[in-house]
């Protein structure tokens, strides 16, 4: 005898114990989403600061200098020990260009790509401008340096001529002690930099520094440098 067809209101007991145990499953993590996200707020907002606006003239320059890099002023004993005015910048396609006079050093950058591109690596280089004083040499993309491809390549040449030097003279010629850091950065890779300076004048980037080995001089730098933030802050 044939199976009788099913009437179409009939229903599976195991198909409707199966979708009430799904939708209190459901209610139950809407309910502890919400729950969640109530307490995240609630923590969020305990910290909470109302944004502060900016106005013209808010900026405060910090008045204050390390003294350790301040030296007296000397005025010239002789009319010839003057220095002469800068020259005047060249004109070039409508655009004012500082002539250089020497690359200094030199230090790679990654430059993190835009939509999902990988990152690219550039070169920055430490510039003397020609009739400038030292005070005014200044780190620039190779792209801004214009038509300065005759100073890299003099750079590069003199760069290789003193790494073989240096291994000549490793041993004889060693570098001037360290004398405090001026200045650090954070990269986008999550890279520590720090600008050291040392006892005779010159500079080096530290990447990631041991912080055992210049310990003494992070605490001294971060100690100014907060000092420096709080006397901003404080500051009418």
């Amino acid at each position: 005898m044939p199976d009788s067809p099913r009437p179409n209101n009939s229903k599976v007991p195991a198909a409707s114990d199966f979708s009430k145990v799904m939708t209190k499953i459901h209610q139950e993590t809407e309910a502890a989403l919400e729950e969640a996200t109530g307490q995240m707020k609630a923590q969020y907002d305990k910290h909470k600061r109302p944004s502060k606006e900016y106005h013209v003239r808010d900026l405060k320059i910090h008045p204050h200098f390390n003294e350790k890099l301040l030296t007296p002023y000397v005025a010239p004993t002789f009319p010839n020990q003057e220095q002469p005015p800068p020259p005047p910048p060249d004109l070039i396609d409508n655009e004012e260009q500082w002539e250089i006079e020497e690359v200094l050093d030199s230090k790679p950058r990654k430059v993190r790509g835009k939509h999902g591109q990988p990152s690219t690596t550039v070169i920055d280089y430490f510039i003397k401008w020609k009739g400038w004083t030292c005070e005014h040499n200044s780190w620039v993309t190779e792209k801004e340096m214009g038509n300065a491809k005759e100073a890299i390549a003099e750079y590069v040449k003199k760069t290789k001529c003193n790494e073989r030097v240096a291994i000549v003279k490793i041993t004889t010629t060693p570098k001037s002690p360290l004398a405090m850091i001026i200045n650090h950065h954070y990269s986008n890779d999550g890279d520590f930099l720090y600008l050291a300076q040392r006892k005779d004048g010159t500079q080096k980037w530290l990447l990631n520094p041991n912080v055992d080995k210049y310990k003494t001089f992070l605490e001294e730098y971060w100690a100014n440098y907060y000092s420096a933030q709080e006397t901003t802050q404080t500051e009418p």
